[in-house]
């Protein structure tokens, strides 16, 4: 018996949709040229870390009032999904 219906909205808003654009161009620019490193070594590199930290990529989920976006879970796995993960982390 079906009691009430939920719909969920996965569009992205404005914000999300910069972010998506924003990591997108950083992901090219800055970690793709050195993919084999990071695989290589299955470690990012400080100044990457540092850059990522820079536009506040870490802490998404946290509120506002903590410094962090509140992003949504769906937004968070886009941005996981363009983001290396060395191949140790992922039980390789």
């Amino acid at each position: 018996m079906i009691v009430g219906e939920i719909t969920m909205n996965f569009n992205f808003s404005e914000d999300q949709l910069l972010l998506q654009k924003t990591v997108r161009k950083f992901t090219e620019r800055e970690i793709e040229p050195i993919a084999g490193q990071i695989d290589r070594e299955a470690q990012l590199p400080n100044d990457l870390i540092k850059k990522m930290g820079q536009m506040g990529l870490f802490g998404m989920t946290l509120p506002k009032r903590y410094g962090g976006a509140k992003q949504i879970t769906y937004a968070l796995f886009w941005l996981a999904s363009r983001l290396p993960i060395p191949e140790r982390e992922l039980g390789g």
